[in-house]
């Protein structure tokens, strides 16, 4: 199972991804392994040789995949790519090419995985050098991410939570209060105008959502919230929905 937020920078995603992997590890039914992945998916490497062995493997298969290289060269061409580097964009696909081969290999219960920032938050500006203003272009780019065999990314299992605040001076205060650079203070000019623009995408990748019927939790993070239970519970729900469904097709099969 993995679980992707989405939502514009500064709405609180890594935030509430850190409370809810609390949450699920203390009211799943069934004990599973849990992981954010930005900070513990190398936690399955034994050493960092092993670590820089496996991440050039996954680069080599990917780089024989001709939908990234599509994706890649999108991405060369487009114009100011320093907001999200090309380094950071690998880093991302071999982080999918890992869960991707625990996911297939795990026996028993599967592990849950916890982006606070997937490929489809990512879709609004990754690959180009303007955020994407129409449903065509997720599905193109979506499309593109899919055929990728190594990532095998529509296979899975996946959630989503959607993490919405409109509000704009409260997003910079939650960006100065973590004290760390934000993409909004090193954008030249208005900040509002990217930040409206990112709520766009927002409403873009909950079109696409609906449109392939996949499971998303919304959670309006305009005021910061203490606790999110009622949004936790629907996404715990629906894990062990799709896990029972699972289980269920299984007994069908034998």
């Amino acid at each position: 199972m993995i679980i992707e937020f989405v939502g514009p920078s500064g709405a609180g995603k890594t935030f509430i991804a850190r409370q809810l992997k609390s949450y699920l590890q203390g009211n799943l039914e069934k004990a599973r392994y849990i992981y954010l992945v930005d900070n513990e998916l190398d936690s399955h490497y034994n050493s960092s040789w092993e670590r820089l062995f496996v991440t050039q493997k996954y680069r080599f298969q990917l780089f024989l995949d001709k939908n990234f290289l599509s994706l890649l060269f999108i991405r060369m061409k487009a114009k100011g790519k320093k907001l999200f580097s090309l380094k950071y964009i690998l880093r991302m696909f071999v982080w999918y090419c890992r869960m991707a081969d625990i996911l297939t290999n795990c026996k028993g219960n599967s592990p849950v995985f916890i982006m606070d920032e997937g490929f489809l938050a990512r879709c609004g500006h990754m690959f180009k050098n303007r955020l994407n203003e129409v449903l065509s272009d997720y599905q193109e780019l979506m499309g593109k991410i899919n055929g990728i065999k190594r990532i095998a990314y529509a296979e899975h299992r996946k959630i989503y939570v959607l993490v919405k605040c409109e509000d704009y001076d409260e997003i910079i205060n939650r960006v100065l209060a973590r004290g760390k650079t934000s993409l909004y203070l090193r954008l030249d000019g208005d900040g509002r105008v990217f930040h409206e623009q990112e709520l766009k995408s927002f409403e873009l990748a909950r079109d696409y959502l609906d449109r392939i019927k996949a499971d998303y939790v919304v959670i309006d993070n305009n005021a910061k919230q203490r606790y999110y239970t009622a949004q936790f519970n629907k996404v715990r729900e629906l894990i062990e929905k799709r896990s029972n469904c699972d289980l269920s097709n299984e007994r069908a099969i034998l």
